[in-house]
C-alpha cells in the first residue's frame, strides 16, 4: 500500500517530454503532372494580371505602385504584372527557425521537417465532467497547459478554444499572457490590426528577455492572414501582416476558399484562385520587407451543398492539399496545412476524416508542414486532473 502511495506521489507532478523533431518519412506526391502544375502557375499569374486582387488598405497602394503594379484608387483593385510576382516571391526564404522561449522547442521550418501544433479557434470545449460548452478563459488556460505537456505538440497555434468570457478588445493581451506564462513553445498570434500585433511584439520581447534587434533577427511569432476570397485582401489583416514582416516575424498567407461558395466549385478552379491569392499576397509582403519569412497556408475544401457548412477531411480536401503542397514546393516556400473533420463527435467519421487530412498533409511534401491538429472539434481536459508543470 505504501509503495503504491509513493508511486502516485512521484507521478503527481508531470514533467513535459521534449518535442522530437520529425522528418518526412515518405517522398511527396505530385498529384498534378508537370504540365498541369505549369498551367496552374500560368493561370494564377494571368488571374493576377487581368483580374487582380482588391486591397482595401490605402496604405498598400503606394507600395504596390512603386513596385510596378497598377492600382485603381477608386476600388483598390490591383493588377500584378507577371514578372513582378515572380521576382518578389523568389525573395521569400525557403527555410527559417521559429524561435521559442525554450530553445529546446525551436522549430526549423524547411527541408523535410514536419511540426504538429495545437488546435486553433475551436468555439466549444468538451470534457467528461462538464460536457460540451462554449470556451472560457479557464478552459483556454487548461488547454494551453495540456498542449505544453504533449510531446507531439510542437507549438501553440492560437486559441485552442475561444475564451469568450474575456473582452474582445483586450483578449489578445490576456491570451498572450497565458501563452507566455503557461508554455515555453513557439506561439501563433491573431493579427487583426496593427495595434494587436504591436502589443504582441512587446509582450514577446518581455517574455523572451530580448530587445528589438534580437526580435528582428529571427521570428518568434507567427500569424495567419486570411485572404477574403474571392480576391479581396482586408485592411486590418494586411496592415497587421506589414507590421509582422517589418519586424521579422512569420506570416502565414492563408486563403480559405470554400469551393462552391467562395471559389469555383471545381477543385481545379479553386486551386488556381487560391494559388493566385496566396502568391499575390506573399509578393506584396516581400515588397514591404524582402526576405520576410512566409508560409503558404492555402486551404481548399468544399462546402456541404445542403447546409453551406465547410466539409473537412473529405476527398476534395485531400486533393486540394496535395495540389497546394505541390505548388508550395514549386515556389520553395514552407507550407502550413490545416487538419480537420466535419464530425461534431469523437466518432468513426471524425477518425477517418482526420486520418485523410493527416495523410494529405504528410504526402503533400511541402518544404515544411505546420499543422493544426491537436483537438479541433473535440478537446479534452482529462489529464489536467493532475497538477501540470508550468514553465517559469
Amino acid at each position: 500500500m505504501a509503495s503504491r502511495r509513493a508511486r502516485r506521489s512521484r507521478s503527481d507532478k508531470q514533467e513535459p517530454k521534449s518535442v522530437t523533431p520529425l522528418r518526412r518519412a515518405y517522398p511527396p506526391v505530385d498529384i498534378m503532372s508537370p504540365e498541369e502544375e505549369e498551367k496552374v502557375h500560368v493561370l494564377s499569374l494571368r488571374l493576377l494580371e487581368t483580374v487582380g486582387l482588391k486591397f482595401l488598405s490605402e496604405e498598400t497602394w503606394p507600395i504596390l505602385e512603386a513596385n510596378g503594379c497598377k492600382v485603381d484608387r477608386e476600388t483598390g483593385i490591383t493588377l500584378f504584372p507577371r514578372e513582378v510576382v515572380e521576382h518578389h516571391i523568389a525573395n521569400a526564404p525557403n527555410g527559417f527557425t521559429l524561435k521559442a522561449r525554450n530553445p529546446a522547442h525551436d522549430l526549423y521550418c524547411g527541408g523535410d521537417m514536419i511540426h504538429y501544433g495545437s488546435a486553433s479557434s475551436a468555439p466549444n470545449v468538451l470534457d467528461r465532467i462538464n460536457g460540451r460548452r462554449p470556451g472560457t478563459q479557464a478552459d483556454f488556460e487548461a488547454l494551453v497547459k495540456l498542449n505544453q505537456m504533449l510531446p507531439t505538440c510542437g507549438f501553440q497555434s492560437g486559441h485552442p478554444v475561444e475564451p469568450i468570457d474575456t473582452p474582445a478588445n483586450t483578449r489578445h493581451l490576456t491570451s498572450a499572457r497565458t501563452w507566455h506564462t503557461c508554455s515555453d513553445k513557439a506561439t501563433r498570434i491573431y493579427a487583426i490590426g496593427r495595434t494587436r500585433v504591436r502589443d504582441s511584439l512587446e509582450m514577446v520581447k518581455i517574455a523572451h528577455g530580448i530587445d528589438d534587434a534580437a526580435l528582428h533577427a529571427a521570428p518568434r511569432l507567427h500569424a495567419s492572414i486570411n485572404v477574403n476570397s474571392p480576391l479581396v485582401v482586408d485592411a486590418p489583416l494586411i496592415e497587421a501582416a506589414m507590421e509582422m514582416a517589418r519586424n521579422g516575424q512569420a506570416v502565414i498567407v492563408s486563403p480559405v476558399a470554400f469551393a462552391g461558395a467562395m471559389s469555383p466549385i471545381t477543385i481545379s478552379g479553386s486551386v488556381i484562385q487560391c494559388n493566385a491569392e496566396c502568391i499575390g499576397t506573399i509578393a506584396f509582403i516581400q515588397m514591404v520587407a524582402p526576405g520576410a519569412p512566409c508560409f503558404c497556408g492555402v486551404l481548399t475544401t468544399p462546402v456541404d451543398m445542403k447546409s453551406g457548412a465547410p466539409a473537412m477531411g473529405v476527398p476534395e480536401t485531400v486533393t486540394g492539399t496535395l495540389a497546394n503542397g505541390q505548388m508550395a514546393r514549386r515556389y520553395k516556400i514552407p507550407q502550413r496545412v490545416m487538419l480537420g473533420s466535419t464530425s461534431n463527435a469523437p466518432d468513426a467519421q471524425g477518425a477517418y476524416e482526420t486520418m485523410f487530412s493527416l495523410w494529405a498533409a504528410q504526402l503533400s511534401g511541402a518544404i515544411s508542414c505546420v499543422m493544426l491538429m491537436a483537438g479541433w472539434k473535440v478537446a479534452s481536459r482529462l489529464v489536467l486532473k493532475r497538477r501540470c508543470w508550468i514553465p517559469r
